[in-house]
């Protein structure tokens, strides 16, 4: 019958997707409808978004003032809203390449796994990063022998005292409310992810390679799909290496060249949460580490299953 037929044909055409698509189509139903606009961002119209503007705020935003109010589900929701749809395409697009691969290698526990801790490490790195300016906003003994005269009014305790707690209080205004959304903390955990799943197959084809051309060893086969795949690898590495090495030297640059009077703002210049971005970095290697683990102890407790693993990771 057209029922059957159409079965069949919607069955053949599954088995060529790729084993992600199922879980890409998801994350993406579920950011879709969370997607800010003009109409919420700039009129505060939020009558045709999912949620109110004050659920917004306390529940799918994060901020040191929802972490202080102990709403820790904000680890993870904040990682559903998007600034605009450009935002949204950016981060999805990411996911839907290193995704890919982490589900085709390493299973969607994995990659599940490895987003939703990136989330969380992201969020965490921009708690350090608050205490890391507030510290610096703070009136403080200056060590070094030559001081100016502003050291040396600065350094009385009542002038250190009072001035500290008007430094406190303007750094909570400024910045305790001030949320953060979006996904790029999870996406930068798949990077790493990714970014060591590659490195462990390619070094082991780099070896052969090396064998086969440096010491003409003409027992190993190093075919033109292996060439292929190494300069493809090589690319991916040094493109995850520079995206990182950004993140590091932008958050390195601004530190380094704030004043008191800037460390109380945390958030960096280009409004981009840099300190996020590595955090989530991260904690993709970490991720990466525990499956490693987790599939070595796997394949060890079954008997004639160490090849099998060797060639997981290949």
């Amino acid at each position: 019958s057209n029922s059957t037929l159409t079965m069949a044909v919607q069955s053949d055409m599954w088995q060529y997707l790729p084993a992600s698509t199922p879980h890409l189509i998801g994350l993406a139903c579920i950011q879709l409808p969370f997607v800010l606009n003009e109409q919420q961002i700039f009129n505060g119209d939020y009558t045709r978004y999912p949620i109110s503007q004050k659920n917004l705020e306390k529940h799918f935003t994060f901020s040191n003032q929802n972490w202080q109010q102990k709403r820790y589900h904000t680890l993870l929701t904040y990682s559903l809203v998007h600034y605009n749809m450009n935002h949204f395409y950016n981060n999805f697009v990411s996911i839907v390449f290193c995704g890919t691969h982490i589900i085709n290698n390493a299973g969607s526990f994995a990659f599940w796994m490895t987003a939703l801790n990136g989330s969380i490490f992201g969020a965490l790195a921009s708690l350090v990063e608050y205490k890391y300016h507030h510290s610096q906003s703070r009136l403080e003994h200056n060590k070094t022998e030559t001081k100016s005269v502003w050291d040396r009014v600065t350094e009385t305790p009542m002038v250190q005292y009072y001035g500290n707690k008007v430094i406190d209080a303007t750094f909570e205004l400024l910045n305790d409310s001030i949320a953060m959304v979006g996904c790029s903390s999870a996406v930068y955990a798949l990077y790493a992810f990714d970014f060591a799943l590659t490195f462990d197959r390619s070094k082991k084809r780099l070896a052969r390679f090396w064998r086969k051309y440096v010491y003409n060893d003409e027992t190993v086969l190093f075919t033109e799909s292996d060439i292929m795949f190494t300069v493809f690898d090589m690319v991916s590495l040094f493109s995850a290496i520079k995206r990182i090495q950004h993140d590091i030297e932008f958050l390195w640059f601004d530190n380094k060249h704030r004043t008191k009077s800037d460390h109380l703002m945390v958030a960096s210049p280009d409004n981009i949460a840099h300190g996020s971005h590595i955090g989530g970095f991260l904690s993709g290697l970490l991720s990466y580490s525990l499956w490693k683990v987790y599939m070595k102890y796997k394949y060890q407790s079954r008997p004639d299953s160490s090849h099998q693993f060797r060639s997981q990771l290949l």
